[in-house]
């Protein structure tokens, strides 16, 4: 008779200090650097938020908002912002209600859910989208334009 496996336990894995540099996907974190651009956290002396502070709970712990640009000490508009945070489930609906109420539109999507606010004459991407979030099954993405989510990745993709 043989000896009967054991079952092992799996590992859990270890959650990922997010960073400006892990929250932000490959193709972006190359595209900054062909620009010489760098990260920095906000916010910063006073400039820039974390967009989760409008939720109705305040910003989730662990969550990171981030400036690219050329200079943290350079003033210029020229910079992109992205946030990203984990976000426990009945933190997300609460969330998303409240941002449907305050007028961002709801975008339901295979990779989430979108809330999108509707940029002013000029400013948004080529959908007129300005600044949005982006409701995953386990967490919540930030940046200054809808089409700017595709630079925002949980911190646990990078490794």
């Amino acid at each position: 008779m043989s000896p009967t496996p054991t079952a092992s336990a799996t590992p859990t894995p270890e959650a990922v200090e997010p960073t400006c540099e892990n929250i932000a996907t490959p193709e972006y974190r190359a595209r900054a650097a062909e620009t010489e651009w760098v990260s920095w956290p906000m916010p910063r002396e006073g400039i820039g938020h974390n967009p989760f502070e409008v939720f109705p709970d305040g910003a989730p712990a662990g969550s990171i908002s981030c400036r690219w640009g050329e200079d943290p000490d350079l003033a210029t508009d020229n910079v992109v912002d992205l946030a990203w945070s984990p976000i426990a489930p009945d933190e997300s609906t609460d969330a998303q209600t409240a941002l449907e109420a305050d007028g961002y539109e709801r975008i339901d999507a295979s990779e989430g859910v979108y809330l999108a606010m509707r940029g002013e004459q000029g400013w948004g991407d080529s959908e007129g989208f300005a600044q949005s979030y982006l409701f995953t099954r386990d967490d919540v993405r930030w940046a200054m334009t809808k089409a700017e989510l595709e630079f925002v990745q949980a911190p646990e993709a990078s490794e």
